[in-house]
């Protein structure tokens, strides 16, 4: 557990040999369209990441519509917390500490990793971080949920997902207390921790998405490393689909970047 709520717990992973060697640290954030999955489906990832040299924390969180934003970041956060709280437990290098996170995990992994360095965001959210990422890896994620949001969608899933994850309809969206909050796009800037992005050309939930926060990246001179699914079955999320060609060429170029944060050549 890394907090008292009984949905806020976590696995570790790390290999056996590493025990008395300082670690650099990964936290993987689930997705589930914001008010699903669980940590369960990413056990074989977890170890995939471990094999790489990390200690990963692979959690679970509070979901909506039980539990409406920002819940969810404090959650995250607090896993944060706890990694910089065990450091010497588990003998943890958090100079090098990733977050990571897949749909609406890789929401909250980049919303957590722009607000690391958003004091503004800090307080309008209560947060308090006592280590901040170092690197994000983000896997088809929403970063302008506002756009999202007003946009339409074969599933006509707009008006749900507002209720579910803000507690408000469609309607009074334009009066929602953290509307501007929401995106973390509003509040990347130049300090944005080292990223590696992941979209896909035809996402059929966040088309367009990886591409603006890459462009805004860009022009900040933020370091990013990116993987466009270009090919026929690239969509939402295909990294976790090992058997596809884009997977494993996404996959080995996001464990290179992994181990260059590990070896500090990043």
């Amino acid at each position: 557990p890394y907090d008292d709520h009984p949905l806020c717990v976590g696995d570790s992973y790390y290999k056996t040999e590493l025990k008395d060697t300082p670690k650099p640290v990964l936290i993987y954030i689930h997705g589930g369209g914001f008010v699903g999955g669980d940590k369960k489906f990413r056990n074989a990832l977890s170890v995939w990441y471990a094999n790489l040299g990390y200690f990963v924390y692979n959690i679970n969180y509070r979901v909506a519509p039980e539990f409406t934003f920002p819940q969810a970041v404090k959650d995250g956060v607090s896993a944060l917390n706890f990694i910089a709280e065990n450091k010497d437990k588990y003998n943890l290098d958090l100079d090098k500490v990733v977050i990571s996170g897949d749909s609406a995990g890789a929401y909250y992994a980049g919303y957590i990793a722009a607000a690391s360095r958003s004091e503004a965001l800090q307080k309008k959210l209560g947060l308090d971080y006592k280590v901040k990422p170092y690197a994000v890896a983000l896997n088809c994620g929403l970063y302008n949920l506002e756009t999202a949001l007003s946009a339409k969608t074969i599933f006509n899933m707009v008006p749900k997902i507002t209720l579910d994850l803000c507690g408000v309809t469609v309607q009074d969206f334009e009066k929602y207390e953290y509307r501007e909050e929401l995106s973390s796009l509003n509040y990347v800037d130049e300090n944005y921790p080292k990223c590696f992005l992941i979209y896909a050309k035809k996402d059929i939930f966040c088309a367009g998405q990886g591409e603006v926060l890459s462009e805004k990246l860009k022009k900040l001179g933020v370091y990013v490393e990116e993987y466009e699914g270009k090919r026929r079955g690239d969509n939402h999320c295909f990294p976790l689909f090992w058997d596809l060609k884009s997977a494993r060429e996404c996959n080995e170029k996001l464990a290179k970047f992994l181990i260059a944060v590990k070896e500090g050549k990043i």
